[in-house]
């Protein structure tokens, strides 16, 4: 599902359905595969940690020169009674494969999930649904180990250095992009050919699966698009944060800040 730069022209690809990293050398050989065995950080601000819910289930978003890994923990938490309640807000967690530790890095602002389960605490099946046009933040992840925070609220970037320091840009006035009932047709169309990962838990034996997303409602539609795309904010080597801007329906020429 994702790769990712690891130092000594190393990389590591990221396998969701056995929550694995397997390691590719330079010389293009695959090598040993490793997990993150440690729990997970607790959903939303406050939370502990989410028992049963491992960091190698959450693909990477980037990382450093150091060969740390980023990744944004769920906004909900889970216990071995199932998932617990969600949050608006999601941990930017670091990962370092040296002492097999994580932090908090920063905190992105996210829509709350909508979390379903059913069957009982030996057998039970759950389902996570988001709002894929809810506002939300979104981070890219610089070599030095710096994280670059957009803020959807006000179109914004927060920065935080490796050390904790944040600093803090200006707003930027956006044009405010209406949401019309061709975006609606694009999002129908795009739906039909996407795939979801399911975790079923049967006494115990934790088993994942991939599939297409079926019998999925329309979510709930947005007046206004948010400023800019969801999965659109890269960092580049010389300490810019790119930032794709949202675009009209049917436009297909990307615009970057």
């Amino acid at each position: 599902q994702r790769l990712v730069a690891l130092p000594g022209d190393t990389s590591a690809i990221y396998d969701p359905l056995n929550a694995r990293y397997l390691l590719v050398g330079p010389d293009g050989k695959t090598g040993k595969d490793f997990r993150m065995e440690e729990t997970a950080v607790g959903a939303g601000r406050g939370g502990g940690p989410g028992a049963g819910m491992r960091i190698g289930g959450n693909a990477p978003k980037g990382s450093d020169a150091r060969g740390r890994l980023y990744y944004e923990a769920p906004p909900f938490s889970f216990s071995p009674d199932g998932p617990g309640s969600s949050s608006d807000t999601a941990a930017i967690v670091r990962y370092d494969r040296l002492t097999k530790k994580s932090d908090t890095v920063a905190w992105a602002h996210v829509p709350p999930p909508s979390v379903q389960t059913s069957g009982g605490r030996e057998n039970r099946s759950v389902r996570i649904t988001t709002n894929p046009f809810g506002a939300r933040d979104d981070w890219a992840v610089s070599l030095d180990g710096s994280v670059g925070v957009m803020r959807a609220a006000d179109y914004h970037v927060d920065w935080y250095a490796s050390t904790g320091a944040k600093k803090a840009g200006p707003p930027v006035k956006v044009e405010r992009i209406a949401f019309t009932e061709a975006d609606k047709e694009e999002y129908r169309k795009a739906r039909k050919s996407a795939v979801g990962m399911s975790v079923t838990n049967n006494n115990g034996n934790i088993s994942r699966s991939a599939g297409p997303m079926t019998n999925i409602p329309d979510p709930e539609w947005p007046e206004y698009k948010a400023p800019f795309a969801a999965g659109g904010v890269f960092a580049r080597p010389n300490g810019e944060l790119w930032v794709a801007r949202a675009r009209k329906a049917g436009d297909k020429v990307p615009r970057y800040d």
